[in-house]
């Protein structure tokens, strides 16, 4: 190396050297990795896809809300379960020896979870729900809400009606008859009481009188019409059930005893 050219490079060092001392070094900086830019509340993200379907007395499922890699400064997490559900668990996976405190509800409704300190939106927040008892037995949609900072997302759960228990009732009292179609009924709403059968093939469309029922399924492969009383009068009429379809109720305290 000549010696007129080390002094270009001892200054080329020198300004490079100065530069790095010129970086913010304060340890707790909120700072967007990428951009460098400060990163106070998460973008506008929606919740992870995922399976929301729930059934009562069936398991637990969770969502999430999807990590971004970005970093954050402290901020709350709370989450309002969906009517007709309860929150089992909110995990914030906090990492790197932070605190981060969660709190659920005795009764499942809610729950909240803090950041303490800055902190890396490395994994995702994961809520877990599950079907109350109290559901509507023909199920439905229900919407509660999760929010992250000043960031508002809904939580949509479609909970399945309590109707299988019923259907697999039904057809183990078939089986039992040696009997492959046949419609079932129960004395009360919700399939409660004393199942009993009336055996059907379908082609056939004579009336029959039975107990008064207040929920049916019917396993046969044609509609089947309810009516308030004896002999089918179509004044009479209350519903129809159509096949493989579970009917925990046909209206208020209304009961059918015919049927064809």
């Amino acid at each position: 190396m000549s010696g007129r050219k080390l002094p270009g490079l001892i200054a080329a060092l020198a300004s490079a050297a100065l530069g790095l001392t010129c970086l913010p070094a304060t340890a707790n900086a909120t700072t967007d990795p990428a951009a460098g830019a400060a990163v106070t509340q998460p973008q506008a993200v929606r919740l992870q896809d995922a399976d929301l379907t729930l059934e009562v007395g069936g398991p637990p499922k969770t969502f999430s809300w999807p990590a971004d890699q970005k970093n954050y400064s402290p901020m709350q997490v709370s989450v309002t379960a969906p009517p007709y559900t309860r929150i089992t668990a909110l995990d914030l996976h906090c990492t790197q020896g932070h605190q981060c405190p969660t709190t659920i509800a005795d009764d499942g409704r809610s729950a909240t979870g803090n950041f303490t300190v800055n902190w890396s939106f490395t994994d995702d927040i994961e809520v877990t729900l599950q079907a109350t008892d109290d559901a509507p037995q023909q199920g439905g949609t229900f919407e509660g809400s999760i929010s992250l900072g000043d960031q508002t997302r809904p939580i949509t759960v479609t909970i399945l009606p309590r109707t299988q228990p019923a259907v697999t009732a039904c057809r183990k009292a078939l089986d039992q008859l040696q009997v492959r179609e046949g419609m079932c009924f129960w004395p009360q709403q919700d399939f409660q009481g004393q199942i009993f059968v009336r055996p059907r093939p379908s082609g056939t469309d004579t009336c029959g009188n039975i107990n008064p029922a207040k929920s049916a399924v019917n396993l046969t492969r044609e509609t089947r019409l309810l009516y308030a009383f004896a002999r089918c009068d179509l004044s009479n009429f209350i519903t129809q059930v159509e096949p493989n379809e579970a009917r925990s109720q046909f209206g208020p305290d209304t009961t059918a005893q015919s049927w064809r």
